[in-house]
């Protein structure tokens, strides 16, 4: 240890290694933190590794002895140097992003300006000299780039064309195209808060402070919902309510289940897990408002008398605003306390094994969903009644 502490200071090779590690290092306990560098540490430190490098390499090759095999390979080291330093300052210009500490909206910022092709601003939480937050909170696309509308030397007037909020975790607040040119007119957004009767449906693109605009596709044309009205909103998938700061761009919004419920369906665009755990959620409603999910069978084992495990397979119903969800397999309890519905009387678990299970439909013990294999209370084979 005492010979690694000696050598140490003498070798720049090994004391750039050092640095390198060090700063990656940090690089990961500050992510652990939703933490991140300021962008002049990153120019720093990329600085001393690439000059640490470059001069722990020429330091190594001095120490040896033939002069003619040391003089050639420092000379070949240099020459590479040459030819790869235009690449290494194309690409430092490509990837530097102009750095300012703004107030916006009465808060304060790091903001980064990437200009290459469109110009970019992405804020950042300011924490202090050294670190920002490392999850983007506002972005605004200028369009065209080439300019920092922030520095602006020549006091130009730029117009934002999109401005898109987002929140601690990277989610996507709201979105407002801001370009005073081809902003979205009210007159375009028909105010739908006191119409609901009628069914609308569509993908959520804006929520504000004041509105919830929705286009439907089908129809080609945007809609908005006033947020301080009286209306309710539920997750159309479990029935639970849903909370305005729990809404985000990119949901499924559809009043088909105001006439007969009073409450407008909000669907994520989730997926997996999470996407699952919701469409089970549906399968133990007794009088869902809302059908998202219709399972389908795909092997049937009795027991006995008095069980039989049914596998299933399911999905979401509405596909198109949520592309690859995933499909899920499930195996399925039904016993002696399962309600079973099919023609002719056959409604006994033994007679289960001629049951068409093309379509079927079950509901489950909300109590047991999440066991290994939840329990059915309902279960009807296509060859019902």
């Amino acid at each position: 240890m005492e010979k690694i502490k000696k050598y140490i200071p003498k070798i720049i090779l090994l004391d750039t290694i050092l640095y390198t590690l060090i700063i990656v290092t940090l690089y990961f306990i500050l992510s652990s933190f939703k933490l991140m560098f300021r962008e002049w540490i990153y120019i720093v430190s990329a600085v001393i590794i690439i000059g640490g490098f470059v001069a722990g390499i020429i330091q190594l090759l001095s120490k040896i002895k033939e002069k003619v095999l040391r003089n050639v390979l420092i000379g070949i080291v240099i020459i590479l140097l040459l030819l790869s330093t235009p690449a290494i300052f194309f690409l430092g210009a490509f990837s530097y992003m102009p750095e300012h500490i703004v107030r916006k909206d009465g808060k304060k910022y790091v903001a980064y300006v990437n200009g290459f092709l469109r110009t970019y601003v992405y804020y950042y939480d300011y924490k202090n000299i050294f670190v920002v937050g490392n999850q983007k909170r506002i972005e605004e696309d200028y369009g065209k780039g080439g300019f920092d509308p922030i520095e602006n030397k020549f006091r130009n007037k730029y117009d934002v064309e999109m401005t898109t909020y987002y929140d601690e975790d990277g989610n996507v607040v709201s979105r407002e195209n801001t370009k005073s040119d081809n902003q979205i007119q009210e007159t375009e957004i028909e105010n739908i808060t006191n119409n609901i009767e009628e069914t609308y449906n569509g993908i959520i693109t804006n929520i504000n402070s004041n509105s919830i605009v929705f286009e439907d596709k089908s129809r080609n044309k945007k809609y908005s919902i006033d947020v301080n009205s009286s209306l309710n909103f539920i997750n159309g998938r479990t029935n639970e309510k849903v909370y305005y700061d729990e809404m985000k761009i990119g949901y499924y919004i559809d009043t088909y289940t105001y006439k007969k419920s009073k409450v407008i369906s909000i669907l994520s665009n989730i997926k997996g897990e999470e996407l699952r755990k919701e469409l089970i959620k549906n399968l133990t409603l007794e009088d869902s408002p809302y059908l998202t999910v219709s399972p389908i069978g795909t092997n049937i084992e009795i027991i006995n008398s008095n069980k039989a495990i049914l596998t299933i397979t399911f999905e979401d119903l509405i596909p198109d605003y949520n592309v690859d969800g995933g499909i899920f397999e499930m195996k399925v309890e039904i016993n002696s306390n399962t309600v079973i519905e099919r023609k002719g009387g056959k409604n006994k678990i033994e007679q289960l094994k001629d049951a068409d299970l093309n379509i079927i439909k079950i509901r489950l013990d909300k109590n047991t969903i999440n066991n290994e294999i939840p329990i059915a209370t309902y279960f009807m084979s296509s060859d019902g009644n």
